[in-house]
């Protein structure tokens, strides 16, 4: 569920309102349980191609990746890897960019705080790449 930070879910995702939003997730079936990985699609509010901007990931009060910088928009793919104990539910904060209205950067008339969208998250058994993140810009 979305907990604080969050403006209501669109057709691509949900914007966060917040430079750190949090979420609540189920955790997956006992199988799944210890090291797993979190792969986040993250696209940023920004209309510079270089300009560049802060994201980090903490999963139960654990920082699961350090703090990052990207360039431009995205969308990007971020993976986490952090050890799930056996709980019923899972806590994600996402700090990302400080907010701001699409018609503030000229990008539509929008006049909403938005800082990143999340347009989905996956849980895998490993990340591929190196531990404890790997970054890969989506292609398009």
């Amino acid at each position: 569920s979305l907990a604080k930070g969050w403006n209501d879910p669109e057709i691509g995702g949900v914007w966060s309102n917040s430079t750190r939003s949090i979420l609540f997730l189920p955790s997956p079936q006992e199988n799944s349980l210890g090291n797993v990985c979190f792969h986040f699609w993250i696209t940023t509010m920004t209309n510079s191609p270089s300009e560049d901007w802060p994201f980090q990931i903490f999963i139960n009060d654990h920082r699961a990746m350090p703090k990052t910088r990207y360039v431009g928009s995205g969308p990007y793919e971020i993976s986490a890897s952090s050890y799930l104990p056996d709980r019923k539910t899972i806590e994600i904060i996402l700090e990302g960019p400080r907010p701001r209205s699409p018609r503030s950067i000229g990008a539509g008339n929008d006049v909403r705080q938005l800082s990143f969208i999340l347009h989905s998250i996956q849980i895998t058994k490993t990340c591929d790449g190196d531990l404890p993140a790997s970054n890969h810009k989506l292609p398009g």
